[in-house]
C-alpha cells in the first residue's frame, strides 16, 4: 500500500491551507485513523504480509530535493520523522503475526525521482520505524553505497534491489554476487554464502524487483550476515 506520507508530500503543508487541519500533524491523525482501518480490515480477510511503497522518504535522500521542501518553507529533517512516525502509528495495531515491510521507491519514470545513498535518512528508517525488514533500491548508481547498511539491526531483513529493470543488458552473475559481498562488507564478517539451485530452497522475503520473468532460469544466492539476510535472484 502507498505510505501515509504520499497524502502530504508532494503538495506539502500549503494544501492544507483552508482546511480543517491546524497543521499537518493534525492531518496525519485522521490520515493514520484510515490506514489502521483498512489494516484491520486486510487482518480480517486473512492477510499477514503487507508492503508500504515509501517514495517521500527515498526521494529526500537527495540534496536537491531536500532544497526543494526548504523553498516552500518545510524542513526536511522533521519531514523524515513525521514520515517515519506516521508509518509507526498506521502499523501500531497490526496483529503480532503480521509481518510488514517498506520498499524505498525512488521512481522508474526516465531517470527517477532522486539521487543519493540512504545515509541521511538511515538513522530514522532503519532504527526508529517498526517494521520488519526493507526493500532497497541498489540497482544502479544513483542509489550511492551499502555504508548506510551499518546502522541496520540484526533482527530486520534487508533485501537488495541489484538486478536492475531500467536497463537493457542482464547483469553477469558473477557481479552480482560481487555487489552482494560489497554489502556484506558494512554488516560485522559472521556469514556464510549459500547457493541454492531453486527460489523455493530458502524463505528469507524475496525482493519482486530480482525477478526477471516467470519463465527464466532462477538460481538463488543469499548472504546471511549477523542475522541480516541478504536475499536476490539471479
Amino acid at each position: 500500500m502507498p505510505s501515509p506520507s504520499v497524502n502530504h508530500f508532494f503538495s506539502g503543508d500549503k494544501s492544507l491551507a483552508g482546511s480543517p487541519y491546524r497543521d499537518r500533524h493534525a492531518f496525519f491523525v485522521d490520515v493514520v485513523a484510515i490506514y489502521r482501518q483498512e489494516i484491520a480490515h486486510l487482518t480480517a480477510a486473512g492477510c499477514r504480509y503487507l508492503q508500504i511503497d515509501e517514495v517521500p522518504i527515498a526521494v529526500l535522500c537527495d540534496p536537491r530535493n531536500r532544497e526543494i521542501v526548504r523553498t516552500r518553507g518545510e524542513d526536511p529533517a522533521e519531514l523524515i520523522t513525521d514520515y517515519c512516525q506516521a508509518i509507526n502509528d498506521a502499523i501500531a495495531e497490526k496483529p503480532a503475526d503480521m509481518t510488514i515491510c517498506v520498499h524505498l521507491c525512488r521512481g522508474n519514470g526516465g531517470h527517477g525521482q532522486a539521487r543519493g545513498g540512504y545515509d541521511p535518512v538511515a538513522q530514522r528508517l532503519f532504527q526508529e520505524l517498526r517494521v520488519d525488514g526493507y526493500f532497497l533500491e541498489y540497482d544502479t548508481e544513483r542509489s550511492g553505497s551499502f555504508e548506510a547498511l551499518r546502522v541496520v539491526p540484526k533482527s530486520k531483513k534487508v533485501v537488495l534491489g541489484i538486478i536492475s529493470t531500467k536497463l537493457r543488458e542482464l547483469e553477469d552473475a558473477d557481479y552480482v554476487k560481487r555487489r552482494i559481498d560489497d554489502a556484506a562488507r558494512f554488516w560485522h564478517s559472521c556469514a556464510s554464502v549459500r547457493n541454492a539451485g531453486s527460489h523455493r530452497a530458502s524463505k528469507p522475503i524475496a525482493s519482486p524487483s530480482t525477478t526477471r520473468s516467470a519463465s527464466s532460469p532462477i538460481s538463488s544466492a543469499s548472504r546471511e550476515t549477523c542475522g541480516a539476510t541478504f536475499k536476490l535472484r539471479i
